[in-house]
């Protein structure tokens, strides 16, 4: 049985860098153990999933497994949303330019706010 592998079945750790007066990112994959710097995120990801599509070719021309994708993160719930169509088109325009589905872009924005700020309920 062919297994399909993408990108963002793996956990990438993002790290913004501050060297003097030169700022970049870091993308870790602890999966592969890899390092993916850019000065932007986009140039970052754009790195990352150059290496993805790279590591894919070797690992399979040397016989290699990939390694497992990283467990998906416990997901107790389906919420449907309305949002404003202007809104969907922006979200969904800048989740495809980071190689992310509409909805792990907005589960990454989520958990980013209830990671930054205290959420009262």
């Amino acid at each position: 049985m062919l297994k399909i592998f993408h990108p963002h079945d793996y956990k990438i750790e993002i790290i913004k860098l501050h060297d003097g007066d030169q700022d970049g990112f870091e993308f870790y994959v602890p999966a592969f153990r890899a390092h993916i710097y850019g000065d932007t995120t986009e140039e970052a990801l754009e790195g990352y999933l150059g290496y993805f599509d790279s590591e894919i070719k070797r690992r399979k021309k040397e016989g290699i497994p990939m390694p497992k994708p990283d467990s998906k993160p416990d997901m107790i719930r389906q919420v449907p949303l309305r949002i404003p169509q202007r809104v969907y088109q922006r979200i969904s325009e800048t989740a495809k330019k980071q190689g992310q589905s509409f909805n792990r872009f907005v589960v990454n924005l989520l958990e980013k706010e209830a990671e930054e700020k205290t959420i009262r309920v």
